[in-house]
């Protein structure tokens, strides 16, 4: 007889953990919710450090981009959750 609690628990801890969804990256959300053109666009934009994060904000805000410019300083630096 086999120990199914036993065996999925032993599956589940090879494999990276589950995201916490609490912790997950809105910017990025939101950046994959974009047609593949705009995606490359706001790629390069994020990339272009002549731009200051408030800036790009400021004009991704206008595009539909809702959440705070914290959420998006923090993906820009590398230290969202998905960094």
């Amino acid at each position: 007889m086999t120990d199914t609690l036993a065996d999925e628990l032993i599956s589940a801890l090879e494999g990276p953990p589950p995201k916490d969804q609490r912790t997950r990256c809105y910017f990025k959300d939101w950046f994959d919710a974009q047609s593949p053109q705009r995606q490359q666009a706001i790629s390069s934009a994020m990339a272009n450090r002549k731009w200051k994060s408030v800036d790009l904000h400021r004009l991704f805000t206008k595009q539909g981009y809702e959440r705070q410019y914290n959420t998006l300083r923090a993906h820009r630096s590398g230290t969202c959750s998905c960094g």
